[in-house]
């Protein structure tokens, strides 16, 4: 299964950047400022994070597993 990276995005009724995650979207500020841009790459780290370090479905249902 790949996984896509959410885009950086122009929200053209603002002027705001903005990505979408799981549905909910989430501005950033002026678009293509430093300021939006960094909010965007500690988003996204902080969403790879939380999935890399969710249990598998294995480990889910065998707590034994889980605490290895």
């Amino acid at each position: 299964m790949s996984v896509r990276v959410p885009k950086y995005r122009l929200h053209k009724g603002s002027g705001q950047a903005l990505v979408q995650i799981n549905g909910q979207r989430i501005y950033l500020g002026v678009y293509e400022s430093a300021e939006s841009k960094e909010k965007y790459r500690r988003i996204v780290a902080d969403g790879w994070n939380r999935r890399r370090h969710r249990p598998s479905p294995a480990e889910a249902t065998n707590p034994a597993t889980a605490s290895r």
